[in-house]
């Protein structure tokens, strides 16, 4: 699979805009221009399920770790790293039925499967 760059999260934000007529369409540039801020992004999320906002940078982000079943998000295990020890990132994310409230998924390939 493509590793997913901050251009790529910009161009498929704005080209999920144009499925909601009810918000305003921005470019990719004009997202970008808007990275830090992270009330703009909250807002945004409100309309939009195609992205998270991590917990630690608070940045846009279309995969990731989700943590206790969606309580908390990461974008990298850098971010993890700032809120939980190596050991327990393993603890975390091991589950012995294969079954699990803590994981890693990707809302990018979710979206462009349901809006196609």
């Amino acid at each position: 699979m493509k590793k997913i760059t901050n251009k790529d999260i910009y161009d498929f934000i704005s080209s999920e805009l144009k499925y909601h007529p009810d918000l305003p369409r921005h470019s990719p540039e004009e997202l970008k221009a808007k990275c830090d801020d992270e009330s703009f992004w909250l807002e945004l999320q409100e309309h939009l399920d195609c992205f998270r906002i991590c917990d630690i940078c608070g940045r846009p982000i279309v995969e990731g770790y989700v943590v206790d079943d969606g309580r908390e998000i990461y974008c990298s295990e850098s971010c993890l790293l700032k809120n939980y020890k190596k050991e327990q990132i393993k603890e975390i994310f091991q589950d012995a039925n294969g079954i699990g409230t803590s994981y890693y998924t990707n809302w990018y390939e979710e979206s462009i499967n349901y809006n196609k």
